[in-house]
C-alpha cells in the first residue's frame, strides 16, 4: 500500500483501525512533477499573489480573504487570484459577499477553474497555501518548478516536506513571508528538482513494485543496555554503481545501527534519488545534500560533526560491512580504552580478491600488532608505512577524534587541502594517545576500482609530498639508522608512483621535488632511477 506522505498513512489507520494489514508492506512516495510541462523562469517579489485549490473547508479559505486584507492595507497593489471549483458553494457566497464589504473587488480575483495551470502561473509572485491538512499538496509543487515562492500554513508534516523558511503559524507571520526581501526563484526550482520530480516518483514505485525480490530481512537482535553506540557515516559523490549494497550492508548488521549518517557531495547522478529511497523506508537514515561539492574530505569532517555516537564507523560508498560487524565490535573488552579499532577485511579489485588482506600482510612481518608497545607500534608504521588499512576498516572513538583536532584547523597538516594520507596521519596522531586493537577477521570488503579515491591518487604529486610530509612529522622519533630505512620505504613509494604518473609535467615535478627535499637519504641507485625517468 502507497500513502503520499506520512500523515495521510497515520489517519487512514486512525479510520481503518479494525482492518487486519499486518500482511500489507506500507510505503511512502511523495507526488512528483513533470519538470518539462513546468518550465522555469525567473520570478521575483511582487504583488501578484495566488491560490490553487478544490475550495473546501480543508483549504481554510477565509484566511485568504485576511491575507489579501492585511496586504492591502500595507500596499493597494497586491491581488490575490483564486484557481479553483467550490466544492461546497456556501464559500463563493460569502466571497461574493465580503469582497464588496471590504471594498476588494480588484483585489480579490475569483478565476474558477483552472484548465492550464502552467500559463496561470506565469505572471504570479507567490502561491498561498493556507491548508489545515494536505497530503503533499501539487500546488505548492508545481508552482515551486516554475520559481515562485509558496508561502505555507504549518499542515502537520509540512516541515518534513519543505523548506522551513517557507512556512508559517500565523496570518502575520504569513504577510511577513511575502512582504520580506528573501526571495530566491532559482533554489525554488532547484528543491523540487532534487527531491520532488515526476521521474523519481515512477522510479520510487517501480523498486516497490521489484522490492520484494530485494527484501533486506532485517532480523536485529534484542538491544541491550551495554550495545555500542556507533555512528555509521557515509560521504558519497556519484555511487550510484555501489551505495544500495554499501547501505545494505550498514542496516543488515546483527545489531540495529544507533544512527546512519549519509550527506551527497553534490552528486550528479541518480545516487541521491537512491539515498532518498531508503530515507523514506528506514527511520534510523539521515540524509543531508552539500549544495556544492566540497569533496571527501571535508565532506567525512562534516559527517563526523554530526554523529552522536560515542564510535563513527565510515563506509565509503565501494566498501560495506559484513553482518557479523557490530557482533564482533560488541565483543571486544575495554572497547573504549583502545584509541581506535582496526578490523582485517576481504580486498576486492576488478581481477582479484584477497581474503584476511591485513593478516597475509603482518604475517609476512612476523608481527603482531596487539603485542607491540604504543611507541614500537607507532615507530613501525612511521618506518614501514600505513600497514592499518583506510577508514573503511577502521572504527573510530569519536572522544579521542576531538583530542587530535580532526575537525578544527589547528593542525597544520590536517588544514592543508589535497594533500595525500590524511587516514595514515591520522591513525599516527591518535597512537600517540593510546594503542588501537586489531581484530584479525575479516569485517568488512574493500572494492579498489579505477575510479575511487586511493587508486586516482597513487600516481599523483600529492602522494609525493603529502607522505613526505608525514615522515617529516614523525622523523624525530627515529635513531638515523631508522630514518635511513623509513626513507628508503617512502622512496620506494615515490618511484612507484612517478612510474605510474601518465601526466609528464607531474612527473618532472615529482621528480624534481623529491631531488630537492630528500636528497639527503637517496642512494645513488634511486636517484639514477630518477633521473632516468625525467
Amino acid at each position: 500500500m502507497i500513502f503520499v506522505s506520512e500523515p495521510i498513512k497515520k489517519i487512514f489507520h486512525q479510520l481503518h483501525s479494525v482492518l487486519d494489514l499486518q500482511s500489507c508492506k506500507e510505503e511512502i512516495v511523495y507526488n512528483g512533477v513533470d519538470l518539462d510541462k513546468f518550465k522555469f523562469s525567473i520570478h521575483n517579489p511582487g504583488y501578484n499573489l495566488a491560490v490553487l485549490a478544490h475550495i473546501n473547508y480543508k483549504k481554510n479559505p477565509a484566511a485568504w480573504i485576511q491575507i489579501i486584507s492585511k496586504l492591502k492595507e500595507i500596499d493597494n497593489k497586491y491581488k490575490l487570484h483564486i484557481g479553483g471549483d467550490f466544492q461546497d458553494p456556501r464559500y463563493k457566497v460569502y466571497f461574493e459577499h465580503i469582497k464588496k464589504e471590504m471594498k476588494m473587488e480588484d483585489n480579490f480575483i475569483l478565476h474558477g477553474w483552472i484548465n492550464e495551470v502552467e500559463k496561470f502561473l506565469e505572471d504570479k509572485n507567490y502561491i498561498i497555501s493556507t491548508s489545515i491538512h494536505e497530503g503533499h499538496p501539487y500546488n505548492i509543487l508545481e508552482s515551486m518548478a516554475r520559481g515562485i515562492k509558496p508561502v505555507i500554513l504549518n499542515y502537520s508534516g509540512s516541515k518534513e516536506q519543505w523548506p522551513n523558511e517557507l512556512i508559517y503559524n500565523t496570518i502575520d507571520e504569513a504577510v511577513e513571508k511575502v512582504t520580506e526581501e528573501t526571495y530566491d526563484s532559482e533554489s525554488y526550482r532547484r528543491f523540487i528538482e532534487d527531491n520532488y520530480t515526476l521521474e523519481q516518483q515512477i522510479y520510487e514505485i517501480e523498486e516497490i513494485i521489484s522490492y520484494p525480490k530485494k527484501d533486506l530481512s532485517i532480523n536485529y537482535l534484542k538491544k541491550n543496555v551495554n550495545d555500542l553506540k556507533i555512528s555509521y557515516v557515509m560521504p558519497v559523490y556519484n555511487g550510484e554503481k555501489f551505495i544500495e549494497k554499501s547501505l545494505s550492508s550498514i542496516l543488515k548488521q546483527k545489531i540495529e545501527p544507533y544512527e546512519i549518517i549519509v550527506i551527497d557531495d553534490a552528486s550528479t547522478d541518480n545516487s541521491y534519488k537512491i539515498l532518498s529511497k531508503y530515507q523514506k523506508r528506514f527511520q534510523n537514515i539521515k540524509l543531508f545534500r552539500n549544495n556544492t561539492n566540497l569533496g571527501g574530505l571535508q565532506t567525512t569532517k562534516e559527517l563526523l560533526k554530526k554523529a552522536n555516537g560515542d564510535f563513527v564507523k565510515v563506509v565509503h560508498q565501494d566498501d560495506g560491512l559484513y553482518e557479523s560487524y557490530a557482533v564482533e565490535i560488541s565483543r571486544i573488552n575495554d572497547v573504549y580504552k583502545y584509541s581506535f579499532i582496526v578490523n582485517d577485511f576481504t580486498y576486492i579489485t576488478d581481477e582479484n580478491i584477497v581474503s584476511n588482506y591485513l593478516k597475509k600482510i603482518w604475517n609476512n612481518f612476523e608481527l603482531d600488532p596487539n603485542k607491540l608497545n604504543k611507541e614500537d607500534l607507532l615507530k613501525f608504521l612511521v618506518i614501514k608505512g600505513n600497514y592499518v588499512g583506510t577508514d573503511s576498516n577502521v572504527l573510530f572513538n569519536k572522544e579521542n577524534l576531538m583530542k587530535i583536532d580532526y575537525l578544527n584547523d589547528k593542525d597544520e597538516f590536517l588544514s592543508q587541502k589535497g594533500l595525500y594520507g590524511y587516514d595514515y596521519y591520522i591513525y599516527l596522531k591518535l597512537v600517540n594517545i593510546s594503542k588501537p586493537k586489531f581484530v584479525f577477521k575479516d569485517l568488512s570488503f574493500r572494492y579498489e576500482h579505477s575510479n575511487n579515491v586511493t587508486s586516482k591518487h597513487i600516481g599523483s604529486f600529492r602522494r609525493i609530498i603529502g607522505l613526505h610530509k608525514i615522515l617529516l612529522n614523525y622523523e624525530h622519533l627515529l635513531n638515523e639508522k631508522e630514518r635511513k630505512i623509513a626513507y628508503f620505504n617512502y622512496f620506494g613509494r615515490a618511484i612507484y608512483s612517478v612510474k605510474i604518473c601518465k601526466n609528464p609535467e607531474e612527473k618532472t615535478k615529482m621528480i624534481s621535488y623529491i631531488l630537492k627535499n630528500c636528497s639527503k637519504y637517496l642512494s645513488k641507485e634511486q636517484e639514477n632511477e630518477l633521473i632516468k625517468l625525467l
